[in-house]
């Protein structure tokens, strides 16, 4: 069934706009890379132990919330061995898809 002129226009417009609207954003990533990246490289380079220390932090911080989370279901904090099932079902699961995209 053909939608009526208007709808179709509009629906043209809203294509175009939203088209438009990747190709700015994607102008606007690539030139806060440009003139990111040197400053990134640099602090990693200028304060290697300072961002190692940081992405341990995030890293510890992610597995005790997911601990946390997993500890409040009473199934889980009754038998833990559920969980380390489940963190090695992840990991082949996980495993096996990047071997199929790479």
């Amino acid at each position: 069934m053909k939608q009526p002129i208007k709808t179709q226009t509009v629906t043209e417009t809203m294509t175009e706009v939203v088209d438009d609207l990747g190709v700015v954003i994607t102008k606007v990533e690539r030139a806060v890379d440009t003139k990111i990246d040197p400053v990134r490289k640099g602090f990693v380079k200028r304060f290697p132990a300072l961002f190692l220390l940081i992405v341990t932090l995030g890293v510890t911080a992610t597995f005790f919330g997911i601990e946390q989370v997993l500890i409040q279901y009473n199934l889980l904090s009754e038998h833990p061995w559920l969980i380390l099932a489940l963190g090695i079902g992840t990991l082949f699961g996980t495993g096996t898809i990047y071997k199929k995209l790479g």
